[in-house]
């Protein structure tokens, strides 16, 4: 069974300690989060083709956590209702 989300945490520097998997994007806004508290940032970024939709927040002490889930799902979703309201009656 795969996960629900990728987690990847930073160090201090900004620098990857570790992840789940997926190896997610890390800028220079998640570098400054990474050394001081300030507010978390919400983005879509894209690994290999696929998209995600992803979130960097500052943990005490220092460093970040990031956490992204793919928008695969939702897209085959969305997808399947246009389908079905195309198809219905006027």
């Amino acid at each position: 069974m795969s996960p629900d989300a990728e987690v990847q945490t930073l160090n201090d520097n900004g620098d990857v300690d570790a992840n789940t998997g997926v190896l997610l994007p890390v800028d220079d806004t998640d570098r400054i989060l990474a050394e001081k508290d300030t507010n978390p940032v919400i983005r879509t970024v894209s690994v290999d083709g696929q998209d995600y939709r992803m979130i960097t927040e500052h943990l005490e002490g220092g460093g970040a956590v990031q956490v992204a889930r793919s928008l695969q799902e939702s897209a085959g979703l969305l997808n399947d209702l246009r389908t079905r309201i195309s198809r219905s009656p006027q």
